[in-house]
Order: structure tokens, then C-alpha cells, then sequence
């Protein structure tokens, strides 16, 4: 219930204003992170994460952030023959950690 008020509450919101935005994402964020907690299955909040990360982008495009995104895709054989290694692991759908090598 506190996801679908959330939602509810986010279409309300000012999509100009940077407070408002932010505001309603950081009160999805809580309501989708309880839910989680209370084992409610991702598939169930599904429709309010995307929510959320549309009003991410919207609070970046108004600070004027740059935004990075970044695609990896599986080796190929070459890569394979070479012994070549993958650097990249993804922490969650938003965040690319790139491994440093040593040496």
C-alpha cells in the first residue's frame, strides 16, 4: 500500500521544480526499499522503480547533470583466445564498477 501511494503521490508532483522531484523520488526510494524489506517480490514494485528512475533522470536533466551510459557487452572469441579478461562488474541496474588491474 505505501508503494502505491508513493506512485500516486509522484504523478503529483512538480516536473519543474527540483524539490518537488526530488522529493517524490526519495519517497518512492523509501517505499520501494520497505517493500522490498518486507519481502515483497521486485516483480510487484516493478512499475514504481521505473517510476522512480524516470523522476531520477528528471531531477538530473534539471541540475543539468551529464549523465554517462554505458553498454558491456559478453567477449567475443577473439577475446576469449587472447585470455582476455572482464574488467566491468554490475553492482545494480544503475551503477558499472570497472575492476582496476594491477601491474
Amino acid at each position: 500500500a505505501g508503494v502505491l501511494k508513493a506512485l500516486a503521490d509522484s504523478q503529483l508532483c512538480d516536473m519543474k521544480e527540483l524539490d518537488s522531484v526530488r522529493d517524490a523520488k526519495e519517497s518512492l526510494s523509501d517505499a520501494i526499499a520497505k517493500a522490498l524489506g518486507m519481502g515483497v517480490p521486485e516483480a510487484d514494485v516493478f512499475d514504481a522503480e521505473i517510476r522512480r528512475k524516470k523522476l531520477h533522470n528528471i531531477a538530473e536533466d534539471l541540475k543539468g547533470a551529464i549523465r554517462v551510459f554505458c553498454r558491456i557487452r559478453p567477449m567475443n572469441q577473439r577475446e576469449n583466445d587472447l585470455k582476455d579478461h572482464i574488467v566491468t562488474t554490475q553492482i545494480d541496474p544503475m551503477t558499472l564498477e570497472v575492476k582496476e588491474e594491477k601491474g
